[in-house]
Protein backbone atom coordinates (compact mmCIF):
# COMPACT_ATOMS: atom_id res chain seq x y z
CA UNK A 1 0.00 0.00 0.00
CA UNK A 2 1.49 3.53 -0.96
CA UNK A 3 0.67 6.32 1.01
CA UNK A 4 1.00 9.77 0.00
CA UNK A 5 3.19 12.35 2.24
CA UNK A 6 0.84 15.89 2.47
CA UNK A 7 2.56 19.08 1.93
CA UNK A 8 3.66 19.46 5.07
CA UNK A 9 5.38 16.18 5.76
CA UNK A 10 7.45 17.15 2.43
CA UNK A 11 8.62 20.39 4.04
CA UNK A 12 9.88 19.08 7.01
CA UNK A 13 11.60 16.50 5.39
CA UNK A 14 13.08 18.84 2.68
CA UNK A 15 14.16 21.28 6.21
CA UNK A 16 15.79 18.64 7.62
CA UNK A 17 17.51 17.28 4.49
CA UNK A 18 18.49 21.17 4.13
CA UNK A 19 19.83 21.23 7.47
CA UNK A 20 21.42 17.79 7.75
CA UNK A 21 23.50 18.41 4.98
CA UNK A 22 24.87 22.42 6.18
CA UNK A 23 25.80 19.74 8.98
CA UNK A 24 23.12 22.07 11.59
CA UNK A 25 20.79 19.59 12.37
CA UNK A 26 20.90 19.19 16.05
CA UNK A 27 24.51 20.32 16.48
CA UNK A 28 24.92 23.89 15.74
CA UNK A 29 27.18 25.77 18.31
CA UNK A 30 26.92 29.26 18.37
CA UNK A 31 30.33 30.87 17.85
CA UNK A 32 32.17 31.98 20.67
CA UNK A 33 31.47 35.61 22.26
CA UNK A 34 34.83 36.93 22.47
CA UNK A 35 34.64 40.24 24.83
CA UNK A 36 38.72 40.14 25.24
CA UNK A 37 41.23 39.81 22.18
CA UNK A 38 43.82 39.64 24.21
CA UNK A 39 42.77 36.80 26.33
CA UNK A 40 41.40 35.22 23.35
CA UNK A 41 45.29 35.92 21.60
CA UNK A 42 46.28 34.40 24.36
CA UNK A 43 44.31 30.96 24.97
CA UNK A 44 44.78 30.39 21.12
CA UNK A 45 47.28 28.00 19.93
CA UNK A 46 49.22 25.21 22.86
CA UNK A 47 49.17 25.65 26.32
CA UNK A 48 49.72 23.53 29.31
CA UNK A 49 47.54 21.50 31.22
CA UNK A 50 47.72 20.75 34.74
CA UNK A 51 45.67 18.84 37.58
CA UNK A 52 47.09 18.93 41.11
CA UNK A 53 47.13 15.22 41.84
CA UNK A 54 49.56 14.34 38.37
CA UNK A 55 53.04 15.08 38.65
CA UNK A 56 55.16 17.65 41.16
CA UNK A 57 54.08 20.59 39.58
CA UNK A 58 56.81 21.44 37.48
CA UNK A 59 56.03 22.23 33.51
CA UNK A 60 57.50 18.74 32.88
CA UNK A 61 54.85 16.86 34.55
CA UNK A 62 52.15 19.17 32.83
CA UNK A 63 49.81 17.95 29.78
CA UNK A 64 49.79 19.68 26.75
CA UNK A 65 46.00 21.40 25.54
CA UNK A 66 44.84 23.05 22.33
CA UNK A 67 42.87 26.03 21.90
CA UNK A 68 41.65 25.79 18.40
CA UNK A 69 39.10 28.38 16.45
CA UNK A 70 36.34 25.88 14.41
CA UNK A 71 34.55 28.28 12.01
CA UNK A 72 34.58 30.91 15.23
CA UNK A 73 33.55 28.17 17.84
CA UNK A 74 36.72 28.52 19.96
CA UNK A 75 37.42 24.21 21.03
CA UNK A 76 39.49 23.51 23.98
CA UNK A 77 41.37 20.28 24.23
CA UNK A 78 44.08 18.26 25.84
CA UNK A 79 45.70 15.68 27.96
CA UNK A 80 48.32 15.21 31.01
CA UNK A 81 49.33 11.77 31.65
CA UNK A 82 50.89 10.78 35.21
CA UNK A 83 54.60 10.12 35.27
CA UNK A 84 57.08 8.27 37.91
CA UNK A 85 54.97 8.31 41.13
CA UNK A 86 51.38 9.10 39.31
CA UNK A 87 51.89 6.29 36.50
CA UNK A 88 48.43 5.22 35.18
CA UNK A 89 46.85 9.13 36.50
CA UNK A 90 45.58 11.35 33.38
CA UNK A 91 43.35 14.23 32.94
CA UNK A 92 41.41 14.82 29.63
CA UNK A 93 39.47 17.27 29.02
CA UNK A 94 37.49 18.55 26.01
CA UNK A 95 34.45 20.92 24.54
CA UNK A 96 33.58 24.42 23.72
CA UNK A 97 34.59 27.76 24.41
CA UNK A 98 31.77 29.74 25.02
CA UNK A 99 32.71 33.24 25.64
CA UNK A 100 35.76 34.77 26.82
CA UNK A 101 36.49 37.56 28.92
CA UNK A 102 39.57 39.34 30.18
CA UNK A 103 40.14 37.43 33.30
CA UNK A 104 37.98 34.57 32.37
CA UNK A 105 36.41 31.76 29.64
CA UNK A 106 33.45 29.79 29.87
CA UNK A 107 33.64 26.50 28.79
CA UNK A 108 31.00 23.53 28.12
CA UNK A 109 32.29 19.65 27.46
CA UNK A 110 34.17 17.82 29.49
CA UNK A 111 36.64 16.19 32.05
CA UNK A 112 37.91 12.77 33.10
CA UNK A 113 40.56 12.25 35.24
CA UNK A 114 41.86 9.30 36.88
CA UNK A 115 44.12 8.91 40.13
CA UNK A 116 44.94 5.67 41.63
CA UNK A 117 43.92 6.83 45.59
CA UNK A 118 40.71 8.73 44.52
CA UNK A 119 37.54 7.09 43.68
CA UNK A 120 39.14 3.98 44.04
CA UNK A 121 41.31 4.65 40.70
CA UNK A 122 38.63 4.39 38.81
CA UNK A 123 37.94 6.95 36.06
CA UNK A 124 35.61 9.67 36.76
CA UNK A 125 34.15 11.40 33.90
CA UNK A 126 31.79 14.60 34.35
CA UNK A 127 30.30 16.84 32.11
CA UNK A 128 30.97 20.45 32.77
CA UNK A 129 29.62 23.83 32.47
CA UNK A 130 31.44 26.43 33.96
CA UNK A 131 34.39 29.51 33.89
CA UNK A 132 37.82 29.43 34.05
CA UNK A 133 39.13 32.21 36.21
CA UNK A 134 42.67 34.03 35.90
CA UNK A 135 42.81 35.60 39.10
CA UNK A 136 44.89 39.12 39.67
CA UNK A 137 48.20 38.04 40.05
CA UNK A 138 47.89 34.33 38.55
CA UNK A 139 49.72 33.55 34.90
CA UNK A 140 47.25 30.25 34.66
CA UNK A 141 43.38 29.90 34.16
CA UNK A 142 41.27 27.83 37.09
CA UNK A 143 38.31 25.67 36.37
CA UNK A 144 36.13 26.63 38.72
CA UNK A 145 34.16 23.86 39.36
CA UNK A 146 36.41 22.11 41.20
CA UNK A 147 34.28 19.17 43.38
CA UNK A 148 34.70 16.02 41.74
CA UNK A 149 31.46 14.18 41.69
CA UNK A 150 33.23 10.62 42.41
CA UNK A 151 34.52 11.26 45.49
CA UNK A 152 35.19 13.85 48.41
CA UNK A 153 37.54 15.72 46.25
CA UNK A 154 39.05 19.32 45.12
CA UNK A 155 40.11 19.07 41.77
CA UNK A 156 42.40 21.45 40.55
CA UNK A 157 42.20 21.85 36.73
CA UNK A 158 44.89 24.75 35.61
CA UNK A 159 45.45 25.99 31.82
CA UNK A 160 48.74 28.01 31.45
CA UNK A 161 49.49 29.59 28.37
CA UNK A 162 53.19 28.87 26.46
Amino acid sequence: MRRRLGRRAITGLLLAFALATAGLAGSAVAATKVDSQTAKTKLLGPLWLSLQWIGDGSFNAMGKAQVEDRDGTLHLSGRQDGTCDSAGDWLEIDGDILAVGLRTFHFKGWVETRVSYINNGNPCRREVEADFLMKTGKKYWRLQAIDNPCDVAADYVDLFPR
